[in-house]
């Protein structure tokens, strides 16, 4: 019987706290006063501007000065553009501000997206000759790139069939060709354009490319290097007051 009197006394004096806290969360009858903080500041005197990305463009001019070989040789003369990869033209890749894996860089012609992969390597063909201008929009802000083109955006132009005629002529045709000795190089192009005064206009143009393995400085050669390159476009376009229509085909 004495060892109940402690296990009693034990119950109730721990019962004793839980009721006072509870009485003193229940008591609402104390008023309470809330700090007043104040805060100052000063107001900007200029709005906020962003910044504009960088931007290169090569105009008509220009790519015509520069008589590019390819894509790859037209563009590394824009600021913050190099080149990396092979020899061939499929295996080289675009550099952009230090980025150059192809699936970091947009590249559309004619607003529609372009593009050649192989493996981490690659490019893509077009007759840089053909081309109205280019322009390049460095870093990850344009909304009409592809996911993930953090690289920046290349946004190409084709020519016109009146960019290639005189204001004077409705049709003509040019042809080219051109040799390089260092890997026994041909290059062959054929064009035809027509424009009419009701809007109508068609281009069509096609290219060929065979190439050897380069030869190098000291007579070795540079294995793997030869390739062979084939472009085809044909454009037809119709303008008026309140239309405007293409139709543009093309293998690069």
């Amino acid at each position: 019987m004495s060892m109940q009197y402690p296990l009693l006394r034990f119950a109730i004096l721990a019962a004793l706290p839980m009721s006072a806290q509870a009485a003193s969360i229940d008591d609402t009858s104390v008023p309470k006063e809330i700090e007043t903080v104040k805060v100052q500041g000063e107001q900007l005197k200029h709005p906020i501007t962003l910044i504009s990305p960088g931007k290169s463009t090569l105009e008509l001019d220009d790519i015509q000065r520069e008589q590019a070989h390819n894509i790859g040789e037209l563009v590394m003369k824009m600021p913050g553009v190099s080149l990396d990869g092979g020899a061939r033209p499929g295996s080289e890749r675009i550099n952009v501000w230090g980025f150059s894996h192809p699936s970091a860089l947009s590249i559309r012609v004619d607003g529609a997206p372009v593009g050649f992969q192989q493996y981490r390597y690659g490019s893509f063909f077009l007759d840089p000759q053909l081309l109205r201008s280019v322009r390049l929009i460095k870093g990850d802000h344009n909304v009409r790139a592809s996911l993930g083109a953090f690289a920046g955006s290349f946004v190409m132009e084709t020519k016109e069939a009146t960019d290639f005629l005189d204001p004077d002529s409705s049709i003509g045709a040019m042809a080219q060709a051109g040799f390089n000795s260092v890997n026994h190089q041909w290059k062959r192009s054929v064009t035809t354009y027509g424009a009419s005064d009701s809007g109508w206009s068609v281009l069509l143009h096609g290219s060929r490319r065979d190439a050897d393995d380069i030869e190098l400085g000291n007579g070795d050669v540079f294995t793997f290097s030869g390739y062979r390159q084939h472009s085809l476009l044909g454009k037809v376009r119709y303008q008026s007051d309140a239309h405007n229509m293409i139709v543009q085909p093309y293998a690069l």
